[in-house]
């Protein structure tokens, strides 16, 4: 496969543009913490040094779509589970686990009430969001704590607007679902697929 064409399957990948939204939100609402990107790695002592010098840094990965099928439209619909885990060392009189806590809760919130910024198509409410402690007695002999924030996102986008990431076309401006048009709202699901959030 050549470079061109990786790239193009790169840039059509929903589930990477779902996180680059879900990115770009973080560092806009928690501005405060200076580490916030994508992580594929495990939490381990190198996990640990990645973030030397900072106090808090939160990682984002999808742990899949396993819900995934193009539509008759000719849009292409994911439910897509994401989690963000928070990292963070004791901060002055603020516990490590209380500040990790605090953050992935944040986290949540947004998932829940949140439009990701930049997401160009259709997007569910979020479902099974969860806030979880993920223990590690190598985070925590290296006096840090890790939190994971953890939902689903039912998203469509049709393919020019997977051609297009810089702005929906007009012609796709305005989608039907069911009996409803909306623009630029969220949705319930994917072809009854409800959302409960």
């Amino acid at each position: 496969m050549s470079r061109a064409a990786l790239q193009a399957l790169v840039d059509a990948s929903i589930i990477n543009r779902l996180q680059d939204c879900v990115l770009a939100d973080l560092r806009a609402e928690l501005p405060f913490i200076k580490t916030v990107e994508r992580y594929n790695g495990q939490f381990d002592e190198n996990g640990v040094k990645r973030t030397a010098g900072a106090q808090q840094a939160i990682f984002i990965t999808a742990l899949g779509a396993p819900s995934s099928k193009p539509e008759a439209s000719g849009q292409r619909a994911h439910t897509v589970t994401l989690t963000a885990y928070v990292l963070s060392v004791d901060t002055g009189s603020i516990r490590r686990d209380v500040a990790a806590f605090a953050i992935a809760e944040k986290i949540a919130e947004l998932a829940h009430f949140r439009r990701w910024t930049g997401w160009p198509g259709r997007l569910g409410h979020a479902n099974e969001v969860k806030i979880t402690r993920v223990a590690s007695a190598t985070l925590e002999a290296k006096g840090a704590a890790l939190i994971a924030a953890s939902w689903s996102n039912a998203v469509a986008l049709g393919a020019d607007q997977l051609a297009n990431p810089e702005g929906t076309p007009a012609h796709l401006d305005s989608v039907a679902i069911g009996q409803a048009s909306v623009r630029g709202e969220q949705f319930d699901g994917i072809d009854g697929e409800g959302g409960n959030g």
